[in-house]
């Protein structure tokens, strides 16, 4: 857990961080774009488009101190995945940046977005999860899924335990955050075929 918690909380903060060179890790993170995100062929580089909200499933691959990072996506209309760099403040949309741990104490789906009905994984109720954004009353945070990855999308605040007064128990997670499976949720999308786009 102690692995988890040390890699989840360096990556709640790089949402606001802008210094350091991009140093590539192996972080599968799966998860939604709150707002059209732009993309880029390098860091600072030429723009390439843009990652639909809410309707393509984005697999972070790498992120670097400098808010950075690479990972892929389904474009609108297109029948491949591309790679693109782009900044993961941008995946936020119109939220307040947060960065604490919490859990919630029964199992909840979490939101592609916001706003959004359709899910992007289970967060299982007992686990510690970190929270990234707050807006009104939902909470982003970041939770680990099976296949040793993790997921992030958007909850009720009401349920964590920050603000229900529930008290939380412990629990441990994957040191790894190899591989990827499907989580099996039937409104998460499982079309996850790469092809990088040189």
């Amino acid at each position: 857990m102690k692995k988890f918690l040390a890699a989840a909380l360096g990556f709640a903060l790089i949402f606001s961080s802008a210094e350091a060179k991009f140093e590539p890790e192996k972080v599968p993170l799966l998860t939604y774009a709150e707002t059209p995100v732009t993309v880029y062929d390098s860091p600072d580089g030429a723009s390439k488009g843009s990652i639909p909200a809410g309707t393509s499933l984005v697999q972070v691959k790498g992120i670097g101190a400098d808010g950075w990072a690479y990972g892929s996506y389904m474009p609108a209309n297109a029948k491949r995945r591309v790679y693109r760099w782009f900044r993961m403040s941008d995946l936020q949309g119109y939220a307040d940046f947060a960065n604490y741990t919490d859990r919630v104490t029964y199992d909840v789906e979490a939101s592609r977005t916001r706003t959004s009905t359709n899910y992007v994984g289970k967060v299982v109720g007992g686990e510690d999860l970190i929270v990234v954004a707050e807006r009104g009353d939902r909470a982003k945070v970041i939770f680990a899924a099976e296949g040793g990855y993790f997921r992030m999308g958007w909850i009720l605040k009401s349920l964590l335990t920050k603000y229900s007064g529930s008290s939380s128990g412990s629990s441990d997670f994957p040191a790894t955050l190899e591989g990827y499976e499907d989580s099996g949720n039937s409104n998460a999308d499982s079309d996850m075929t790469y092809d990088d786009d040189k």
